[in-house]
């Protein structure tokens, strides 16, 4: 575990590229064609999920998946995905969405 964290952490490039993705990814997620106007709280739930990414892909697989680790690997992804969904459900959409909970479902 001590090589991970003694090694850089990322490149230069490795940033860049991240943060071009993340913008791409981000515009693809946020904007609508019927909706074309942004909102603050798209960034606030894509930050949820580019976060999550984050913590999968520059910490646990290197700490678990890389290592031959599987079973904890899947443990520590299953509970990373299950706190966003926490966060976005039980914290970030009655900040954002407060009287709109069970209104109305479209299906």
């Amino acid at each position: 575990m001590d090589e991970i964290f003694n090694k850089k952490f990322m490149s230069i490039r490795e940033v860049f590229f991240q943060v071009a993705l993340h913008l791409l990814v981000f515009t693809f997620y946020s904007f609508d064609k019927n909706d074309p106007q942004f909102e603050f709280h798209h960034v606030v739930f894509f930050f949820n999920y580019a976060l999550a990414n984050f913590s999968i892909a520059y910490l646990l697989l290197p700490l678990f998946y890389y290592r031959k680790k599987y079973l904890q690997f899947f443990v520590f992804a299953l509970l990373t995905i299950a706190g966003v969904i926490l966060i976005e459900e039980l914290i970030l959409e009655k900040i954002y969405f407060p009287n709109t909970r069970g209104t109305s479902f479209p299906g």
